[in-house]
């Protein structure tokens, strides 16, 4: 089996350990999406929806002129961005989100952020 199915399943297996909460769901998805569209992190910071199964990378470190990029992502990556968008009420805008202390989406996440849910989802995969 090649490294990429082999981080591709580990993606998913962590994508569906979720607990289905808006926390659960807003952790998992930008986790299966970086890895999904092979993605650094600060990629996963400005990202739109597309369409049925893309996301736009808006900018990145070899898209300096902000022209985007296509992201292709699997349908039950698809499927569990969606349910994160439809838990949090996110219609338009960033993706991913912080939460406030009542639970509901508010500011657009930071790289930083990203980087500590990527570790935390991930601690789990590595032991």
């Amino acid at each position: 089996m090649s490294v990429r199915w082999e981080q591709a399943d580990a993606a998913a297996a962590i994508a569906e350990s979720s607990d289905g909460s808006v926390r659960g769901l807003r952790d998992a998805a930008p986790f299966a999406v970086i890895s999904d569209g092979l993605l650094r992190i600060s990629g996963a910071a400005d990202l739109e929806a597309e369409g049925t199964n893309t996301l736009t990378a808006r900018r990145s470190k070899t898209d300096q002129e902000g022209e985007g990029a296509v992201q292709y992502i699997r349908r039950s990556t698809v499927a569990l961005v969606q349910a994160w968008l439809d838990a949090g009420g996110i219609t338009d805008g960033a993706i991913f989100r912080r939460l406030d202390k009542a639970g509901k989406p508010c500011g657009r996440l930071s790289m930083v952020s990203i980087r500590a849910i990527v570790w935390k989802c991930a601690a789990p995969a590595s032991r």
